[in-house]
Formats: structure tokens, sequence, C-alpha cells
């Protein structure tokens, strides 16, 4: 998740220049680029989204306290056996 967030910050990061910059080949590279982080981070999000129900299809969630696939148990403290 930590990787669509940073895509999307740097998507963000390359539109300024677009809103600012009075260089028209600036303006064109900066939103291209920024199209193509945009996208690959909306296209990585879509994946997990599916990966993630699917999962959440197959095995279930787990109660509070539960055990995990796997048989790890879950700790109030987070910690794993």
């Amino acid at each position: 998740m930590i990787s669509i967030f940073a895509l999307s910050m740097i998507a963000v990061g390359l539109a300024a220049p677009v809103a600012m910059s009075h260089t028209k080949e600036i303006v064109a590279i900066a939103f291209t680029l920024s199209s193509f982080f945009a996208t690959s981070a909306a296209l990585l999000m879509l994946v997990m989204l599916v990966i993630g129900f699917s999962t959440m299809l197959t095995h279930g969630i787990p109660p509070p306290g539960g055990r995990l696939p796997g048989g790890i148990t879950r700790r109030a403290t987070g910690g794993e056996e």
C-alpha cells in the first residue's frame, strides 16, 4: 500500500510544473510523467483491491484473537508466535 501512496505523491509532485510553468516543453514532459505515475498508482490500487477481496473471500476474516491463515495466533500486543 505504501507503493501506491508513493506513486500518487510522485504524480502530485510532477503536476506542479504543469500548473506553474510557462514553458510548453516542461509542461508536456511533466504532464506525461504525472499521468504515467497517476495511472500506475490507480492500476496498482485496482490490482491490490481485487487481490484483497479474493483473499477475504477465500480465507475469510478471522475474529479478533482468532487464528490467522498458517496457524499464526494474533496477540493483543501485535507479536507472532
